[in-house]
């Protein structure tokens, strides 16, 4: 059975070539070839999904016919199966996200207000003079300063893990669209395989047909030539 895309390599081409590919290059203007037997199998190019639809049917080899359609089945399976694995990743993924956003959006909440609470510590202590107080100032500014530079890190991070977030969910919402263009073209292929079989079977009826009428010929031809008066 030829491999399937796994989870690895969509692990590994989430941040390489995948990352940079958009769907005008997955249907065709730019070739994709993640899986060197599915380039063997279709060509470089997957712009045409339905060109078997155009092409007329040819006597084949049947046997050769009903094994590339078996084959081709079961990875239509793989395929949807590799699709489950995306769609599931990309909805944690998308939950995720969702959860940071809320997260981020108390940060934001929260740093608004120690930065406002900052510039009155700042007023209250230049405006003070008992030195008593002036230090619990000074002590209340640096502990806000670590406050606003913790959350602000914080935030940093969160930021960071929602672009890699946002960058896994297109990575994968890109496979299930491949994984589908490889079983519309996969299904394609079937499809023009059958009429193939078809074909050559109604041939290889009108051989026999036509073999048989050529003995019923050399019947009458012997017949005729041994007939005697």
């Amino acid at each position: 059975m030829k491999k399937r895309l796994t989870t690895t390599m969509l692990l590994v081409l989430a941040l390489t070539a995948v990352s940079g590919t958009n769907l005008d290059n997955i249907y065709g203007k730019n070739d994709l070839d993640y899986s060197k037997s599915r380039g063997d199998l279709y060509g470089n190019n997957f712009g045409s999904i339905l060109d078997y639809d155009t092409m007329p049917p040819r006597q084949i080899d049947i046997q050769n016919a009903e094994n590339e359609i078996e084959s081709l089945r079961n990875d239509i399976a793989g395929f949807r199966e590799d699709i489950r694995i995306y769609e599931n990743r990309g909805d944690e993924d998308r939950s995720k996200k969702s959860e940071i956003a809320v997260v981020l959006g108390k940060i934001d909440i929260l740093l608004i207000e120690l930065k406002s609470t900052s510039a009155q510590l700042y007023s209250a202590k230049a405006n003070q003079t008992d030195s008593v107080i002036r230090q619990k100032l000074q002590d209340s500014i640096e502990e806000n300063r670590q406050q606003i530079y913790d959350l602000t890190n914080r935030r940093s991070e969160l930021v960071s893990e929602r672009e890699m977030l946002l960058q896994s969910i297109e990575t994968a919402d890109r496979f299930v669209t491949l994984n589908n263009l490889f079983i519309r073209k996969s299904n394609s292929r079937i499809a023009y395989l059958e009429s193939c079989i078809d074909y050559s079977n109604r041939e290889t009826d009108s051989v026999d047909t036509l073999l048989e009428k050529s003995t019923s010929y050399q019947n009458e031809v012997d017949n005729l030539i041994n007939v005697s008066f």
